[in-house]
């Protein structure tokens, strides 16, 4: 569900921000779940982060 998916995310973000995981660990887990690769980049646009 979309909803759930949301939810996930925030909480990796939020872990992210929080410094409790590095880059390449946020990236990782979200490739591991499913996110397509311009999701990724879009949130790294979002977050202020250049790779």
């Amino acid at each position: 569900m979309v909803l759930d998916r949301l939810m996930v995310l925030d909480k990796i973000l939020q872990n992210y921000l929080n410094g409790d995981i590095s880059m390449s660990s946020l990236d990782y887990v979200l490739s591991g779940k499913g996110f397509p690769e311009k999701a990724i980049t879009l949130i790294h646009d979002r977050l202020g982060l250049i790779k």
